[in-house]
């Protein structure tokens, strides 16, 4: 000791260095035997997991058949079952099984089987020391996708801000995909500035993960344009939503899902543009590409066939509208069963076209066996509720029971205020509409014309100025207008809505043409035949194409009859 003190007297500064390249020294080698075991552990577990997955194809368990391919709910059930049994005393592998197993499921669109086994997973991360924080928002990220796939969108809220919490920044594409998700969850629940906010984030931080644009990127543009349409900025919408498309074409060649996914929700926000005819071909794309993806029925194909089906009965092709509606109805009830939510989805779309083809009877039995659907389904399901109601609503006007119609049009209006967050937003400035088509039923011509009128002032004042429905105001105040008389100022309406609509819509929207088909009745009321004709010949370009049976173009037959028939002013 007398020694070593005289020693360390005499060399302090060698002592010193040298005490302090030990120090390191160990602290390095107890970094190497962290990591180490931590990577033992890492292919412990992938061992365990091969192991584990490999076993599930094992036939030769009771009642398998060893010269079976097992299908893929077979082998789910099996994982299920092996995990709760086998890993009973690994928490944390159960967890993250059972986390597998509910992505799985989630992927398969079997959210009602994924939310048991990632609830249970979450239990378990959170009861276990040592549980990885980073793993444990995984499972939290899975299990609110599967309750937003459910409509349970507060509660996804509430887990995916914790499960940021649980990354604390230490992981920039775990953050990226939580904040896509946040946004979908919020855009879908009312509150669609905060959607794309979230959206934008995440977007964001996906661009600085992927150069060049990859998948990544594009599906993080193509939240966004979703999020951009909820919020009511549907023309641009469209342009995160065309980038996204033009990733993924390069990157898959045209054949992968997420084709088609974007390619189905341009076409959406086309309809709600009322561009019909630009969306069909959009629609076209995205089933081509599910029947070349899917070997059998699926929800995606579904759902794309349902706004195919839209499209087409917006143009008047009931036929084809059917058969692609029918479809996707059938695909629905053999997936999910007859009283799902998926087939109450199914019912909306159907249920207008069937009012557009003037079958109001069969347009009212399917808007109520939505509404019944929806009433008993688990989740929040209000705003299909709500336009079910809406859809049920005018079948009954047309069916001349304003009284049930007014009913039924309170309760979708009650349920968009309580979803909708914003008062002026387009589904509820559609159910007020609606209101002044009820009245005029009812012979109340002037409560419909003061409520159109409302209506389109807080339109122009809340509104931005290139939103699609300005047209469907001032075509809804012409329509009352001429049937008070007041043909000047119906001719004023609708030469508005031509002016706001056809850069918006183009000659082929629905509302395009009866705006035309308006203008052209008052130009007859008002004595200027010519330009009544004018209106009715760019009308004609359009619907030569329609079946004669149209609506739309049976009303452009009588305008043009009206202008045949000698007027008691020329005998």
């Amino acid at each position: 000791g007398y020694r070593l003190a005289k020693f360390v007297q005499r060399n302090r500064l060698a002592v010193a260095l040298a005490s302090f390249a030990l120090l390191l020294l160990m602290a390095g080698i107890g970094g190497v035997l962290w990591k180490s075991r931590e990577a033992l552990r890492e292919a412990e577990r992938a061992t365990a997991v091969k192991s584990f997955l490999l076993s599930l194809f094992d036939n030769n368990v009771p009642g398998g058949a060893t010269d079976q391919v097992p299908s893929t709910r077979d082998l789910l059930a099996r994982g299920v079952e092996r995990v709760q049994v086998e890993m009973v005393d690994q928490p944390l592998l159960r967890a993250e099984m059972l986390t597998t197993l509910g992505r799985i499921h989630n992927q398969l669109t079997l959210y009602d089987a994924a939310e048991p086994l990632l609830r249970q997973a979450v239990t378990l991360q959170n009861g276990t020391a040592g549980t990885d924080p980073l793993h444990r928002a995984d499972t939290i990220r899975e299990l609110a996708q599967t309750l937003v796939e459910k409509r349970q969108y507060v509660e996804a809220e509430t887990l995916l801000r914790n499960a940021l919490k649980q990354i604390d920044g230490r992981d920039v594409l775990r953050e990226a995909q939580i904040h896509q998700l946040l946004g979908e969850a919020l855009g879908s629940n009312g509150h669609a500035a905060e959607g794309v906010r979230e959206s934008s984030i995440a977007l964001a931080l996906f661009r600085g993960i992927e150069t060049p644009p990859g998948k990544l990127v594009a599906n993080a543009l193509g939240e966004l344009g979703v999020a951009l349409l909820a919020d009511g900025k549907v023309e641009q919408s469209l342009v995160p939503q065309h980038e996204a498309l033009d990733i993924l074409r390069k990157l898959y060649k045209g054949a992968h899902a997420d084709v088609a996914d974007v390619a189905s929700n341009i076409g959406v926000t086309l309809l709600n543009l009322g561009r019909f005819e630009e969306a069909v071909p959009v629609f076209e794309e995205a089933i081509a590409v599910d029947r070349k993806v899917y070997a059998g029925p699926h929800r995606a194909l579904a759902i794309h066939l349902s706004n195919l089906g839209a499209a087409l009965a917006f143009l008047y092709h009931m036929d084809e509208s059917a058969v692609a509606l029918r479809e996707g109805l059938e695909i629905r009830t053999t997936l999910y069963g007859a009283n799902s939510p998926e087939v109450g989805r199914a019912t909306v779309n159907m249920s207008n076209a069937l009012t557009l083809s003037e079958k109001y009877a069969e347009a009212e039995t399917v808007a109520r066996r939505g509404i019944a659907i929806f009433q008993i389904a688990p989740g929040d399901w209000r705003v299909w509720s709500a336009r079910c109601k809406h859809n049920l609503a005018y079948a009954l006007l047309k069916q001349n029971r304003a009284s049930e119609a007014r009913v039924e049009l309170d309760g979708a209006l009650a349920l968009f205020r309580q979803v909708e967050k914003d008062p002026y937003s387009m589904p509820i400035m559609d159910e007020r509409a609606l209101i002044g088509e009820i009245d005029i039923v009812e012979g109340r011509l002037r409560e419909a014309r003061e409520q159109f009128e409302t209506n389109l002032a807080e339109s122009l004042t809340h509104l931005p100025t290139n939103q699609p429905r300005l047209p469907n105001r001032y075509q809804e105040l012409g329509k009352v207008n001429f049937l008070l008389g007041d043909y000047a100022v119906s001719k004023r309406n609708y030469s508005e809505s031509l002016r706001i609509g056809v850069p918006l819509i183009g000659e082929h929207g629905r509302i395009t043409l009866m705006a035309r088909i308006g203008l052209a009745q008052a130009l007859v009321k008002l004595g200027d035949t010519d330009a009544a004709r004018e209106q009715l010949t760019l009308l004609d370009k359009v619907v030569k194409s329609m079946p004669e049976t149209a609506p739309l173009r049976r009303q452009a037959r009588e305008v043009r009859e009206s202008l045949d028939k000698p007027s008691t002013s020329r005998l």
